[in-house]
């Protein structure tokens, strides 16, 4: 599913594994209510400043959907992937809690301090990918489109800040792990513009820190992510380590 750029070539040396294809409850319903298809793949990044957890997720919708079928299709897939999500990080934490309490009395504050960590030096990030299909097509041969014929179909889209404060509300202070939206374009563009994973991982720290501010303030301090990666790169933050 990935474009390779320079960064994602880097970035395909701390992969964990080959990218595992996961299935999105809520996305049956989705998938139903608009006659849609989807595509859900999970890689792990080991990187030297933390974990990353990437959902490369596409939705295949058919051709002749309107702009109001398309807009209300990918909130209700964000909706889904973001329930999934927060499934997947309660399950993480008992599992957490179940090693914790076998461990000795002695050993509790060190776990403390060690999930304390895991946290801060882990980012979840989905990226989210919109391609159309003819409804002559046979369903299974949908994902396994050709790149080229796939650029050709896909549609162009952004998240900006915006779009979190009022067509997609969320709340993202009280999460232990955020998970971080990009569109197909936002990561291509913030990939083909960063150099490095650790430049990267600074990135996604500040795009963080950032939105979360933006829905604290319930103003934005960013439109585009391309802007914000300009702003970034512009900024003494890329000099320095940001957990």
């Amino acid at each position: 599913m990935a474009d390779l750029t320079d960064l994602n070539e880097d970035l395909a040396c701390y992969l964990q594994g080959a990218a595992a294809g996961v299935s999105v409850g809520d996305m049956q319903a989705v998938t139903r209510q608009y006659n849609a298809y989807y595509d859900a793949r999970q890689s792990c990044y080991q990187l030297s400043l933390g974990r990353l957890q990437r959902l490369d997720l596409t939705l295949y919708l058919p051709r002749h959907s309107s702009a109001k079928t398309i807009k209300s299709a990918r909130t209700a897939t964000l909706k889904a992937v973001l329930a999934w999500h927060k499934t997947s990080c309660v399950a993480d934490s008992n599992d957490n809690q179940h090693k914790h309490d076998r461990n000795d009395n002695g050993q509790s504050n060190d776990q403390n301090n060690n999930q304390n960590h895991d946290k801060k030096s882990r980012r979840d990030i989905l990226v989210f990918d919109i391609v159309f299909f003819d409804e002559t097509e046979m369903s299974a041969d949908i994902p396994t489109l050709s790149p080229k014929k796939r650029l050709a179909n896909r549609l162009t889209h952004h998240f900006d800040t915006a779009y979190f404060m009022e067509d997609l509300v969320i709340d993202m202070s009280g999460e232990p792990r955020p998970l971080q939206i990009f569109s197909r374009a936002d990561w291509q563009e913030l990939s083909s513009t960063l150099q490095t994973p650790c430049e990267l991982w600074r990135f996604l720290c500040h795009h963080l820190q950032q939105l979360q501010q933006s829905l604290s303030d319930q103003r934005a301090h960013f439109e585009k992510v391309a802007d914000l990666v300009t702003q970034f790169l512009y900024s003494p933050s890329v000099f320095t380590h940001l957990d």
